[in-house]
Protein backbone atom coordinates (compact mmCIF):
# COMPACT_ATOMS: atom_id res chain seq x y z
CA UNK A 1 0.00 0.00 0.00
CA UNK A 2 1.30 3.38 -0.88
CA UNK A 3 0.59 7.08 0.15
CA UNK A 4 1.58 10.47 -0.93
CA UNK A 5 3.98 12.42 1.08
CA UNK A 6 4.92 16.15 0.72
CA UNK A 7 8.69 16.95 0.14
CA UNK A 8 9.72 19.84 2.12
CA UNK A 9 13.23 21.47 2.12
CA UNK A 10 13.77 23.89 4.84
CA UNK A 11 17.23 26.02 5.92
CA UNK A 12 19.36 24.73 8.93
CA UNK A 13 22.42 25.69 10.73
CA UNK A 14 23.42 21.88 10.75
CA UNK A 15 26.05 20.41 8.57
CA UNK A 16 23.97 18.74 5.36
CA UNK A 17 24.29 16.45 2.62
CA UNK A 18 21.75 19.23 0.62
CA UNK A 19 23.40 22.37 -0.09
CA UNK A 20 22.16 25.36 -2.20
CA UNK A 21 25.15 27.38 -3.24
CA UNK A 22 24.98 30.68 -5.42
CA UNK A 23 28.37 29.89 -7.64
CA UNK A 24 30.21 32.42 -8.91
CA UNK A 25 30.41 31.30 -12.77
CA UNK A 26 30.00 33.81 -15.74
CA UNK A 27 26.43 34.37 -14.13
CA UNK A 28 25.21 33.39 -10.34
CA UNK A 29 22.99 30.69 -10.61
CA UNK A 30 21.13 28.43 -7.77
CA UNK A 31 22.44 25.02 -7.59
CA UNK A 32 21.89 22.28 -5.31
CA UNK A 33 24.69 19.87 -4.59
CA UNK A 34 26.02 16.95 -2.83
CA UNK A 35 27.66 18.72 0.62
CA UNK A 36 30.24 16.24 0.27
CA UNK A 37 31.67 17.73 -2.66
CA UNK A 38 34.10 20.68 -2.39
CA UNK A 39 31.92 24.19 -2.26
CA UNK A 40 33.77 26.37 -4.68
CA UNK A 41 35.87 29.22 -2.90
CA UNK A 42 33.92 32.20 -2.04
CA UNK A 43 30.66 30.79 -3.19
CA UNK A 44 27.69 31.86 -0.40
CA UNK A 45 25.42 28.52 0.29
CA UNK A 46 23.17 27.08 2.53
CA UNK A 47 22.16 23.82 4.20
CA UNK A 48 19.02 22.38 4.19
CA UNK A 49 17.49 18.86 5.80
CA UNK A 50 14.22 17.40 3.96
CA UNK A 51 10.95 16.94 5.54
CA UNK A 52 8.56 14.03 4.05
CA UNK A 53 5.13 15.38 5.50
CA UNK A 54 1.81 13.52 5.65
CA UNK A 55 -1.48 14.56 6.40
CA UNK A 56 -1.93 11.23 9.00
CA UNK A 57 -3.09 11.56 12.18
CA UNK A 58 -0.73 13.33 14.79
CA UNK A 59 -0.20 11.86 18.23
CA UNK A 60 1.32 12.57 21.29
CA UNK A 61 5.28 12.21 20.50
CA UNK A 62 5.25 12.52 16.40
CA UNK A 63 6.77 15.58 15.09
CA UNK A 64 4.98 18.26 12.91
CA UNK A 65 5.95 20.82 11.25
CA UNK A 66 3.73 24.42 9.97
CA UNK A 67 3.99 23.75 6.22
CA UNK A 68 3.13 27.69 5.92
CA UNK A 69 6.62 28.51 7.07
CA UNK A 70 9.61 28.60 5.47
CA UNK A 71 12.01 29.97 8.05
CA UNK A 72 14.95 27.37 9.74
CA UNK A 73 12.70 24.37 11.13
CA UNK A 74 9.91 26.30 9.98
CA UNK A 75 7.94 25.60 13.63
CA UNK A 76 9.43 22.09 13.80
CA UNK A 77 8.02 20.92 16.62
CA UNK A 78 7.29 17.49 18.75
CA UNK A 79 4.01 17.24 20.20
CA UNK A 80 4.49 16.06 24.23
CA UNK A 81 1.15 16.66 25.48
CA UNK A 82 -2.60 15.94 24.94
CA UNK A 83 -3.19 19.91 24.93
CA UNK A 84 -0.80 20.62 22.40
CA UNK A 85 -2.24 17.71 19.81
CA UNK A 86 -5.94 19.14 20.27
CA UNK A 87 -4.85 23.11 20.43
CA UNK A 88 -1.66 22.98 17.66
CA UNK A 89 -2.17 19.97 15.67
CA UNK A 90 -5.55 20.22 14.98
CA UNK A 91 -4.38 23.31 12.80
CA UNK A 92 -4.33 22.22 9.04
CA UNK A 93 -0.95 24.04 8.50
CA UNK A 94 0.16 21.82 10.56
CA UNK A 95 1.79 18.48 9.29
CA UNK A 96 2.78 14.79 10.80
CA UNK A 97 7.07 14.28 9.67
CA UNK A 98 7.29 10.93 8.76
CA UNK A 99 10.75 11.07 7.55
CA UNK A 100 13.90 13.28 7.21
CA UNK A 101 17.26 13.76 6.86
CA UNK A 102 17.79 15.45 10.31
CA UNK A 103 19.20 12.40 12.24
CA UNK A 104 18.58 14.67 15.74
CA UNK A 105 14.78 13.89 15.12
CA UNK A 106 13.77 11.67 18.03
CA UNK A 107 12.10 11.11 20.86
CA UNK A 108 11.92 8.85 23.69
CA UNK A 109 9.16 7.17 24.83
CA UNK A 110 7.60 5.83 27.85
CA UNK A 111 7.65 1.85 27.41
CA UNK A 112 6.66 0.17 30.65
CA UNK A 113 8.77 -1.21 33.84
CA UNK A 114 11.39 -3.81 33.55
CA UNK A 115 11.88 -6.52 35.68
CA UNK A 116 14.29 -4.41 37.97
CA UNK A 117 10.97 -1.94 38.64
CA UNK A 118 12.91 0.55 36.70
CA UNK A 119 10.87 2.51 33.68
CA UNK A 120 11.96 1.47 30.61
CA UNK A 121 12.03 4.65 28.15
CA UNK A 122 13.02 3.33 24.65
CA UNK A 123 14.52 6.22 22.17
CA UNK A 124 12.25 6.17 18.54
CA UNK A 125 14.03 8.14 15.93
CA UNK A 126 11.93 9.53 12.94
CA UNK A 127 12.40 7.63 9.76
CA UNK A 128 15.35 8.83 7.64
CA UNK A 129 15.29 9.32 3.80
CA UNK A 130 17.57 7.14 1.47
CA UNK A 131 20.59 8.86 -0.27
CA UNK A 132 19.23 7.46 -3.53
CA UNK A 133 16.51 9.97 -2.93
CA UNK A 134 18.39 12.59 -1.89
CA UNK A 135 20.29 12.22 -5.04
CA UNK A 136 17.11 12.37 -6.96
CA UNK A 137 16.22 15.08 -5.60
CA UNK A 138 19.36 17.12 -6.06
CA UNK A 139 19.00 16.15 -9.99
CA UNK A 140 15.83 17.33 -10.49
CA UNK A 141 17.11 20.60 -8.80
CA UNK A 142 14.50 20.43 -5.79
CA UNK A 143 11.21 20.41 -7.73
CA UNK A 144 10.22 17.32 -6.60
CA UNK A 145 6.88 18.61 -4.35
CA UNK A 146 4.86 15.00 -3.83
CA UNK A 147 6.14 11.14 -3.62
CA UNK A 148 4.63 7.91 -2.70
CA UNK A 149 5.50 5.90 0.11
CA UNK A 150 5.27 2.45 1.18
CA UNK A 151 3.23 1.65 3.96
CA UNK A 152 2.23 -2.10 5.53
CA UNK A 153 -0.94 -2.80 6.41
CA UNK A 154 -2.49 -5.68 9.09
CA UNK A 155 -6.13 -7.12 7.39
CA UNK A 156 -9.59 -6.14 10.42
CA UNK A 157 -9.47 -9.69 10.98
CA UNK A 158 -6.32 -9.99 13.10
CA UNK A 159 -6.06 -5.88 13.94
CA UNK A 160 -7.45 -5.33 17.65
CA UNK A 161 -8.59 -1.96 15.81
CA UNK A 162 -9.67 -2.52 12.16
CA UNK A 163 -7.07 -2.31 9.83
CA UNK A 164 -3.91 -0.98 11.19
CA UNK A 165 -1.42 0.81 8.92
CA UNK A 166 2.31 1.96 9.45
CA UNK A 167 4.96 3.13 7.24
CA UNK A 168 7.46 0.85 5.84
CA UNK A 169 10.99 0.64 6.76
CA UNK A 170 14.37 -0.81 5.63
CA UNK A 171 16.39 -2.49 8.82
CA UNK A 172 18.50 1.13 8.66
CA UNK A 173 15.39 3.23 9.74
CA UNK A 174 15.25 4.43 6.09
CA UNK A 175 11.92 4.68 4.45
CA UNK A 176 10.57 3.01 0.70
CA UNK A 177 10.18 5.81 -1.75
CA UNK A 178 8.16 4.24 -4.91
CA UNK A 179 7.45 6.03 -8.19
CA UNK A 180 4.85 7.69 -9.35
Amino acid sequence: MNKEAKVIMLPTKDKTGLVKVIAPREEWETLFIDATKEIESGAAHQNYHLYLVSDEEIKVGDWTINVNCKYEHGELTTIDNEIELREYASQPQIKKVIATTDKSLGHVSYDGIDKGMIPVHTPHFVPQIQQSFIEDYVKAEGKIDEVMVEYDAMPADRAPNGWDVWLKTRDDNTIIIVKK
